[in-house]
């Protein structure tokens, strides 16, 4: 049986303005052909076909560096280090290379400085990459390829003499296919490396002696872009998108479901938010974009958006990278107005859940318990809850408040 969670509106959509054009929307990347995009340190970075990076700052000021002499297919911004990691192809090799960018050490000419190139080859024969992963630590890089295979570099990535390479997983391994997703976790001195393929989850302990060992593997996987890494606010748990649901898993196996079903094409973790990207069931040239709210257990925005690409985090908002190259972006409503909708809704248990979340002050608490104590009593006739939530506000409210509603209620209970 299907669960259906609470939806409501806490972002607000708009389109990127141009600052330069008054009224016109930004279309600085209507010319692209962008083939990969990512985000962070105050910059939207976007890879061309031709191997271009373009970078966007928050004044919406461009400038750009050729990063691959061909193409590029993947980039890494890293959100505690200044550095880059883009995956392209080059005259000079037959193999894809990785490059990893110092992006505050830039030349005369604006171009970063380019600290390490590494030569990707898989066994099997078929070098495509399919997916990176690379801890903030700058200690752990993984890569994925359409062959099936996982290599892994341990120790700095952006030093060559100071990383060592493992092959995880071959292409003969479970003939799973394509992999499809990659995470790096770290809790502790625990250290796993999540792998998915189209039919099959693993997990991998990364032991201290340089070895791998399989700790978990699942009979479900994921397309690609369908998964995420959480962060502790959902015990950095890893997250795949199923067309029944976001499952959540953790070493041991799956942890729980948000209950989000659809096909789904994109799978994201948000600052508590998990986010994913499907494609409308009503006009197949528009996407929903839903955002849904793992701890409080709500929808907190859906909405369609044509030809959604990626789905981006800067400057404390979404940025999404729609058609024509078109940038959407969602704004998320401050926690006054939120309560004030679920207000509205006589959503006061959601309410309180928020304001508990975003650590509100025991003032800003009470107000909300009298509010519910009111609308239980009024408007439910509840009085042995309003009871509870009066309670509540013993000590905080005005006490001849609280002893005139308990000690009518009270009396409407024994009469």
């Amino acid at each position: 049986m299907s669960i259906t969670s609470p939806r409501f509106s806490f972002f607000d959509r708009e389109i990127l303005k141009d600052p330069e054009l008054e009224g016109h929307n930004f279309d600085k990347f209507k010319e692209l052909d962008i083939t990969c995009s990512t985000a962070g340190r105050g910059q939207i970075l976007v890879g061309d076909r031709d191997g271009t990076v373009v970078i966007l700052d928050k004044l919406l000021n461009m400038t750009a560096f050729r990063a691959h002499n061909i193409s590029i297919s993947h980039i890494h911004q890293l959100r505690q280090n200044t550095v880059l990691l883009t995956v392209g192809t080059d005259e000079d090799t037959e193999y894809p290379q990785l490059k990893v960018w110092q992006m505050d050490r830039v030349d005369s000419n604006g171009r970063p400085h380019c600290s390490r190139i590494i030569k990707l080859s898989a066994t099997g024969g078929n070098a495509e990459v399919s997916c990176i992963a690379v801890h903030e630590n700058m200690q752990l890089l993984a890569v994925g390829y359409k062959s099936g295979v996982v290599t892994f570099y341990k120790g700095d990535v952006s030093k060559e003499r100071q990383s060592k390479l493992f092959v995880v997983r071959d292409s003969e391994d479970d003939r799973g296919g394509e992999i499809t997703g990659l995470a790096i976790r770290i809790v502790l001195k625990s250290q796993l490396l999540f792998v998915t393929t189209r039919n099959a989850l693993f997990a991998y302990e990364i032991a201290v002696k340089d070895k791998f060992l399989q700790v978990l593997k699942e009979n479900y996987g994921c397309t690609i872009k369908c998964s995420a890494l959480a962060d502790d606010l959902l015990s950095n748990q890893f997250l795949i998108g199923r067309n029944d649901g976001v499952y959540y898993m953790q070493p041991e196996g799956r942890g729980g479901t948000a209950p989000l079903e659809g096909e789904k094409y994109q799978v994201h973790w948000y600052r508590g938010y998990i986010v994913t990207v499907g494609r409308s069931s009503i006009n197949r040239d528009m996407d929903i974009v839903t955002i849904y709210d793992a701890r409080n257990k709500f929808i907190a925005y859906s909405g369609a958006i044509p030809k959604v690409s990626n789905v981006l985090f800067e400057w404390n908002a979404i940025y999404i990278l729609g058609g024509e190259n078109k940038m959407y972006i969602l704004l998320e409503k401050d926690t006054k107005t939120k309560l004030e909708i679920l207000f509205k809704k006589n959503q006061y248990i959601t309410a309180i859940n928020i304001a508990k979340s975003q650590k509100y002050d025991t003032h800003g608490l009470v107000d909300i318990f009298r509010l519910y104590g009111d609308y239980l009593y009024t408007e439910r006739g509840d009085h042995d809850q309003a009871i509870e939530q009066y309670k509540m506000t013993i000590g905080k409210l005005e006490p001849s408040y609280v002893i005139r509603k308990v000690k009518l209620l009270s009396s409407l209970n024994y009469n």
